[in-house]
């Protein structure tokens, strides 16, 4: 992986971590299940969605506004050692809840102007173990790696610019996997 701009951390957090901090999510998010415009064209996200942020801070992406609230206490624990161990002031955490393999998210960059592209963007993976797959958008180099439970994967500045990433569908997957994406916002 020397020339791929992410860094993955195994069992980052361990299974019984990642089981208290599972049940956390499930008795404090309310998850929605936006509808998205790419195109011009409306449909479903694939996917359960939540986020957390600083108090007023807005993120919008295809035509789907999201408002922070400010930090739960629960979550400040997990938002400060991430924040400690990436060396990144994060100010928002998009969660994702992919309820089986049929939920997916497409390729994509996470380049929105919103974002501050000098920044890392770190994402736990918390549950079912699914794919990962990343792709250069010069040379369409390729690669999939499995994210597993308490896994923590960094995705340095560089990687936005020059590559894209999906989780892409896997039907033979029946149980759910959460996944906490931590950004810094303009």
């Amino acid at each position: 992986m020397n020339n791929i701009p992410i860094k993955i951390i195994r069992k980052w957090i361990d299974s019984e971590k990642s089981n208290r901090l599972i049940q956390q999510i499930i008795n404090n998010i309310n998850w929605d299940q936006p509808v998205a415009t790419v195109y011009g064209k409306k449909f479903l996200v694939p996917r359960l969605t939540s986020f957390l942020a600083t108090k007023g801070l807005t993120y919008n992406y295809s035509g789907v506004e999201h408002v922070g609230e400010g930090w739960p206490s629960w979550f400040v624990p997990l938002l400060i050692d991430v924040q400690k161990y990436c060396d990144v002031d994060f100010n928002g955490c998009l969660l994702n809840l992919y309820r089986n393999g049929e939920d997916c998210m497409g390729w994509h960059a996470d380049n929105e102007k919103i974002l501050d592209a000098s920044k890392s963007i770190a994402s736990l993976s918390l549950g079912i173990k699914r794919d990962f797959h990343l792709k250069n958008i010069m040379s369409l180099e390729k690669h999939s790696f499995s994210l597993e439970d308490g896994d923590l994967l960094i995705m340095q500045k560089d990687c936005q610019t020059n590559w894209i990433h999906s989780i892409p569908k896997r039907r033979k997957v029946k149980d759910a996997r959460i996944n906490l994406t931590f950004r810094k916002y303009l």
